[in-house]
């Protein structure tokens, strides 16, 4: 069981990275968000989870409210990355890759990443 956690924590902390690192080179290069953000952002949500039931499920205990709260935090931030790939015409987001990122949503997605990392690190 304990081998299971430590590879779901190794994908969980690479999803992070890859989260964070896709905003930052999607942002400085003035394009809209690829197909990464959101799948970082559902693999952020999904091995999150699944961290959660191998410590239940192997007796380690749980802090619920904390994990309530990173689980708030983290479908926040995969609906906020879903809707940040979504073009404002209606239009798929690959139709045309070039286009200026539109509104809060990519700030919100890095902003969200970044607070889930610091509640799963300040919060004991």
């Amino acid at each position: 069981m304990e081998v299971l956690r430590v590879v779901l924590l190794a994908g969980h902390l690479a999803a992070l990275a890859v989260l964070l690192v896709s905003v930052v080179v999607h942002l400085g290069a003035g394009r809209r968000i690829g197909a990464v953000l959101p799948a970082a952002a559902g693999a952020l949500l999904g091995t999150g989870v699944l961290l959660a039931a191998v410590r239940t499920a192997g007796d380690m205990g749980n802090n619920e409210p904390k994990l309530a709260v990173k689980l708030a935090v983290a479908v926040a931030v995969f609906v906020c990355a879903l809707l940040a790939r979504r073009r404002p015409d209606g239009a798929h987001a690959a139709a045309s890759r070039n286009d200026r990122p539109t509104g809060p949503l990519p700030y919100a997605v890095a902003v969200l990443t970044i607070a889930n990392a610091a509640i799963a690190v300040a919060w004991t």
